[in-house]
């Protein structure tokens, strides 16, 4: 019975693998536009006073949700994407 089982975890573990390589459908190459206008939204939150997210998660995060509203619509929908609602 264990061999049986092994051989039932080993297969499945198998198959797992086989299921999450590399897609090219999923390829996407992020254009320069994109980067400067998600680099330029952190800009933005810093003269906001909310500063780096590396120096400080929990005030970047009470700030971003203060200043939500008067941020521009792209960033607003970037800052939702990374600090959910």
């Amino acid at each position: 019975m264990k061999n049986i089982i092994l051989l039932l975890v080993f297969f499945w573990a198998f198959n797992a693998l086989s299921s999450i390589e590399y897609d090219p459908k999923f390829d996407y190459q992020v254009t320069q536009a994109e980067v400067d206008s998600n680099r330029a939204c952190f800009r933005e939150l810093e003269t906001l006073g909310c500063g780096d997210p590396a120096d400080g998660a929990k005030h970047f995060r009470e700030c971003v949700r203060d200043v939500r509203d008067t941020l521009t619509e792209n960033c607003q929908k970037l800052v939702s994407k990374l600090y959910k609602r």
